[in-house]
C-alpha cells in the first residue's frame, strides 16, 4: 500500500501513476503546433486546429453556438496516405466550449460526464463554432490530446513492442497512444475505414510522424430536423472565420512545404455527394 500525506502518495502505483501523467503533459505542453505543415487555405487557430471554409450555410438559420445541438453529416481522410475513411455519415452532438483542463485525462472525463447525444472530438466542437445549415467546414486535425482522440497509457509489456517492423519507437512510451475505444467518436463506420484509422493511430502510434496522425474532416451541418439545407458558396462578413475566430491571415500557399500534395485528389470544395 502507498504511504499517503495529504492525500498525495509517497510511494506505489498512485506515484508511478502521476509520474507517468506528468510526462505525458509535458510532453505534449512543448509541442509547437506551428511545427506542424500550414495547408493553403487554412486558418490556423491556436490550439493547432486547421479551419477551411467551404461553403456558407443559410443566413436566415442561426449559427451553432456552445449549447446548441446540432446536426452534421461528415466523412474524413487520413493524411498518412490521404485515405478516405469512407463515405458520409450522420451526426448529433451538443456543441460544448473547451475544457479548462487541456490533458488527456482532463478532456477524456470532461467529455464522458457531459450530456452530449454523442461525443465527439474536441476539434469539432472549436472547429464548427458559427457554422450555419448547409455550411461545410474542412478541419484538420492533428494527433493532439486536446484536439483529437483520447490517449491511453500502454497498459502491457507486448503493447510496447507494437512497433513497425522492430523499430525503436519515436515518441516515448509514457506519451501512451490514441484509443478508438473510449466512446469519443465520430469513429468510421466502414470497417476498412475503422481498420486503417486503427492502424495509422494506435498500431503505428510511435512509427509514424505526428503530422501524418492528422486526420481531415469534411464536416456539413444539417437542419435541426437531419435534412440538408441549401447554401451558398459566396462568403459573407457575417460568417466568415476570419470574423469567427478573430483572425485576419490564412496559412500562405508554401507553409505547408508541399505536405498538402494528396488533397490535390479529394472531392471539390463543398460538392455534395
Amino acid at each position: 500500500r502507498a504511504l499517503t500525506l495529504g492525500g498525495i502518495a509517497l510511494f506505489g502505483g498512485t506515484v508511478k501513476a502521476s509520474a507517468a501523467q506528468f510526462e505525458m503533459d509535458e510532453f505534449w505542453n512543448n509541442i509547437d503546433v506551428k511545427s506542424f505543415p500550414q495547408y493553403p487555405g487554412y486558418i490556423t487557430l491556436n490550439s493547432g486546429l486547421q479551419v477551411r471554409e467551404d461553403r456558407v450555410g443559410l443566413s436566415a438559420t442561426p449559427v451553432a453556438a456552445y449549447g446548441d445541438i446540432i446536426n452534421v453529416r461528415w466523412r474524413a481522410w487520413t493524411v498518412h496516405q490521404g485515405r478516405s475513411l469512407g463515405t458520409w455519415q450522420k451526426c448529433t452532438f451538443i456543441l460544448s466550449p473547451p475544457a479548462d483542463d487541456l490533458s488527456p485525462s482532463g478532456i477524456l472525463n470532461e467529455m464522458q460526464d457531459s450530456d452530449s447525444l454523442e461525443q465527439v472530438i474536441p476539434a469539432w466542437h472549436e472547429g464548427l463554432r458559427g457554422l450555419r445549415a448547409g455550411g461545410v467546414r474542412r478541419l484538420l486535425v492533428p494527433p493532439l490530446p486536446k484536439l483529437s482522440y483520447p490517449y491511453v497509457p500502454l497498459d502491457s509489456d507486448s503493447d510496447r513492442k507494437l512497433t513497425k517492423m522492430g523499430m525503436t519507437p519515436i515518441y516515448p512510451l509514457s506519451v501512451g497512444r490514441q484509443s478508438l475505444l473510449q466512446g469519443v467518436g465520430p469513429v468510421p463506420a466502414d470497417p476498412k475505414g475503422f481498420a486503417f484509422l486503427e492502424s495509422v493511430i494506435v498500431g503505428n502510434a510511435f512509427t509514424i510522424k505526428l503530422a501524418d496522425r492528422s486526420v481531415l474532416w469534411e464536416v456539413e451541418r444539417l437542419t435541426d430536423s437531419g435534412a440538408r439545407a441549401p447554401w451558398f458558396i459566396s462568403r459573407g462578413s457575417e460568417d466568415s472565420i476570419e470574423g469567427i475566430y478573430q483572425l485576419r491571415s490564412r496559412n500562405s500557399s508554401g507553409a505547408d512545404g508541399g505536405a498538402s500534395w494528396w488533397t490535390l485528389t479529394l472531392p471539390p470544395q463543398g460538392e455534395g455527394d
